[in-house]
């Protein structure tokens, strides 16, 4: 059975280390997949487009990333 955290410094390094670990998850595929879209569409002039795919990506891309991690996280605690 899941037990709340207490209040206790180690616990809180580890919570902001582990959201700052999802931060970057999130920001990394989307600064690299949104980059290489604006580059592909200034370089084809096909404006919106590959910024969307790029967009498209990063999520797929962000979302996996994330799963993987929360899946290793429950298993470590027995959740699942």
């Amino acid at each position: 059975m899941f037990t709340p955290l207490k209040n206790s410094a180690p616990q809180k390094v580890n919570l902001l280390s582990l959201g700052t670990e999802f931060g970057v998850m999130i920001a990394v595929p989307i600064l690299i997949f949104g980059g290489i879209g604006f580059y592909l569409d200034g370089k084809f002039g096909t404006e919106p487009l590959f910024i969307l795919i790029g967009v498209g990506l990063s999520i797929l891309a962000s979302s996996l990333l994330l799963y993987k991690r929360i899946r290793e996280i429950f298993l470590e605690l027995g959740i699942m």
